[in-house]
């Protein structure tokens, strides 16, 4: 799994020539993918697919930067990782959170991004009551890093 995310770095950085919604799409089409590998036991794929995850954003935000400004890219990343909040599975909603996570560690000092991320905090307080300690444990992150930036 590695090598695959690591191999959809440079595909992706190549991409940020694309339309944007193209590129929406696309992105939408192995978001869930990388979000799962973020809770991966490999060591290694696990820090490949942070690595997309972050690559993913910053395609976006160039990709919207070119039309306007970038931080309607980032706007779009961080819905389609809220999507992953209302997943079936406490799996998909702790790696949705960590994913929630490492991009408010990257972006969290933009001050046009302050009221997105303060509708991830609320994402985040909400899933705090849930029985799986998993997806606790990840939403406690996420409220660290939103205290943090």
């Amino acid at each position: 799994k590695a090598a695959r995310l690591k191999t959809m770095v440079h595909l992706f950085r190549a991409l940020d020539t694309s339309p944007p919604d193209e590129l929406c799409e696309i992105i939408a089409d192995v978001l869930g993918e990388v979000i799962l590998c973020t809770k991966e036991s490999n060591t290694k794929a696990r820090s490949a697919s942070y690595v997309l995850l972050v690559a993913l954003a910053e395609t976006l935000a160039s990709c919207f930067g070119r039309d306007g400004n970038q931080v309607d890219g980032i706007r779009q990343f961080l819905q389609m990782l809220l999507a992953g909040l209302a997943g079936q599975t406490p799996h998909m909603r702790s790696a949705s959170l960590n994913g929630l996570a490492r991009i408010i560690a990257i972006y969290g000092k933009h001050e046009e991004l302050q009221d997105d991320f303060v509708k991830v905090g609320e994402g985040a307080l909400m899933l705090l009551n849930e029985k799986s300690r998993e997806v606790a444990k990840s939403g406690v992150v996420v409220a660290k890093m939103l205290a943090v930036k």
